[in-house]
């Protein structure tokens, strides 16, 4: 499916959702006190139109908005369904039509669509997989808190509730803010293939992103042996094994290309596999190698303040679509190997 049917695909998903979930909700709200329906169909109304916005303008911001916004839309169809008010063709039109919504805006396909709206002709961004842990429960946890809280101390109030609802509206302005932020970082992490080389922009792992030149890179393949990320070495300690002092290591490499380098392309699925820096953070599925020609310098993202820095002779990233990356990378004059050596690392 190309870029162009997948968005306006996911436009009209929503588009449609006043005619194939709201009917179902509106039943679900007959009994409830007037000023409560009237600020659950504002409300609503509202974050139909935002939401609308996000999917006709293809922002990161945007892929962050419809990934708050179809769960949450779901949930009140499924919420519904227990209520027993809309009849039995309503609720199954409204959960079906959520759910296939929730599905197409998750698709790493869709997330490809939107990060790459504002990107540059010659400019192709590959998301990359949310970090293993975080998938077990802090990003659900996050989004309930981001979608939930402000929605009930909106109903809250209307119903009169002051105490409870004043609590809640209070707490809702910080946790949108940070847990917002959080979530919207996820859908900044990218490969990015740009003409002058390959960009890792990820924030989550690197203090800032980082650029692989083109001469500096020697292929691109999945990770050593077929590895998955979840199930693959992180290699920081192989990293750190290049010496007390990364970057010297890094300049020593640099400065002796005949040397260190060299055997980086005499066997790139030796020594440059054992000393690639591992950025998946256990993301699963199939990971993805870059393996570069001589060492260098890399800046962690910082923790408590302080960022490390290690000497590294590849990193390995998780996108969501790997296939895609490799192919795209084959395409623009990228090396990429098929992923049957296995590497020399651990």
């Amino acid at each position: 499916m190309s870029d162009r049917v997948l968005a306006w695909a996911v436009r009209g998903l929503w588009a449609l959702l006043p005619f194939t979930v709201w009917p179902a909700i509106g039943a679900a709200l007959r009994h409830q006190p007037s000023a409560v329906r009237t600020t659950a169909v504002v409300g609503a109304w509202a974050l139909w139109g935002v939401v609308l916005v996000a999917a006709l303008v293809r922002v990161p911001v945007g892929l962050t908005t419809l990934r708050c916004a179809a769960p949450a839309v779901l949930a009140a169809a499924v919420a519904v369904v227990f209520t027993g008010d809309p009849s039995a063709a309503a609720m199954v039109v409204a959960v079906g039509w959520s759910a296939v919504l929730t599905a197409v805006v998750f698709l790493p396909s869709t997330a490809i669509v939107w990060v790459n709206g504002p990107a540059y002709p010659n400019e192709r961004r590959f998301p990359l997989v949310a970090p293993g842990p975080l998938l077990l429960g802090p990003i659900e946890v996050a989004w309930a808190l981001l979608v939930g809280l402000p929605s009930a101390a909106a109903l809250l109030l209307a119903d009169r509730h002051w105490v409870l609802g004043g609590v809640l509206a209070v707490a809702a302005v910080p946790a949108v803010v940070v847990l917002g932020r959080a979530l919207h970082g996820l859908s900044r992490r990218w490969l990015v293939f740009v003409p002058a080389g390959i960009v890792v922009h990820d924030r989550a792992s690197l203090a800032d992103p980082v650029l692989f030149q083109r001469p500096l890179i020697a292929s691109l393949a999945p990770a050593p042996g077929g590895r998955t990320a979840a199930g693959g070495d992180t290699a920081r300690g192989a990293a750190s094994a290049l010496g007390p002092d990364p970057t010297g290591a890094a300049s020593a490499a640099g400065s002796d290309p005949t040397g260190a380098a060299s055997a980086a392309n005499t066997d790139p699925t030796g020594a440059a596999s054992a000393a690639s820096m591992d950025l998946t953070h256990g993301a699963p599925g199939l990971a993805l190698e870059l393996r570069l020609r001589e060492a260098v310098p890399l800046a962690r993202a910082a923790v408590r303040g302080t960022s490390e820095t290690q000497a590294a002779w590849g990193v390995l990233v998780t996108p969501g679509r790997p296939g895609a990356a490799l192919a795209y990378a084959a395409a623009h004059r990228v090396p990429v190997e098929s992923g049957t050596q296995t590497g020399g690392g651990p």
